[in-house]
């Protein structure tokens, strides 16, 4: 019996290493040297807010020398966490990469595109998380007072750049990069804030 006693908790023991081990290389990992020179470092303020507003949507709210700002990820799939990631954003044409949790967050329209960075990385370091629009609202007309809101656009021609066919576009104030089978819009308004994202190209489907 004694025994059993001793083995558990030397096991404990163990595992409780090996776990901390863990944690401590996710903490330690310098993304900066991971990444290489072609990602753009964004240095936030204190950090970026991480949350879903609503199904479908993925929105980092940060401040860049006392501006606000925020990214808007676009995805199908169900995103539940709600946390604040590390001072510095990591942004590629299509991707944004940065830690949050003591883990590395990446976003991204094309996992392929960037399967060299992913392989960068063991299992159990990062979260993958696949959509189909990354935009960047570098600069808000009216920044809200409280947290960001967000509706799904409906409209099918209100864009002011991009429109079908096209895979990005951008305004003064924002750019989307988008997937293949999406198309961007843009839409601009002196009064309140640009939208810039993607839609679903309805006319790649086949016939009904």
């Amino acid at each position: 019996m004694r025994i059993i006693k001793k083995f558990s908790k030397y096991l404990t023991v163990i595992l409780f290493v090996l776990i901390s081990c863990n944690q401590n290389e996710s903490a330690d990992i310098d993304l900066s040297q991971r990444l290489g020179p072609d990602f753009i470092k964004i240095d936030t303020d204190s950090g970026a807010t991480v949350f879903s507003p609503e199904k479908g949507q993925i929105i980092l709210d940060f401040k860049h020398e006392n501006e606000r700002k925020y990214f808007r990820f676009q995805t199908d799939e169900v995103f539940n966490k709600e946390s604040l990631t590390e001072e510095s954003l990591y942004y590629l044409e299509g991707t944004l990469i940065t830690k949050m949790d003591s883990k590395v967050l990446i976003l991204t329209i094309d996992k392929n595109k960037i399967i060299n960075i992913i392989d960068e990385f063991s299992e159990n370091e990062y979260l993958l998380v696949e959509g189909y629009g990354l935009a960047y609202h570098k600069k808000l007309k009216s920044p809200p007072s409280g947290r960001l809101t967000f509706t799904l656009e409906t409209n099918d021609d209100d864009c002011d750049a991009g429109g079908v066919g096209s895979s990005g576009c951008s305004t003064d104030d924002c750019s989307v990069d988008c997937r293949a089978g999406y198309y961007s819009c843009c839409e601009e308004n002196n009064m309140v804030n640009d939208k810039c994202y993607c839609k679903q190209d309805k006319t790649l489907a086949g016939p009904g």
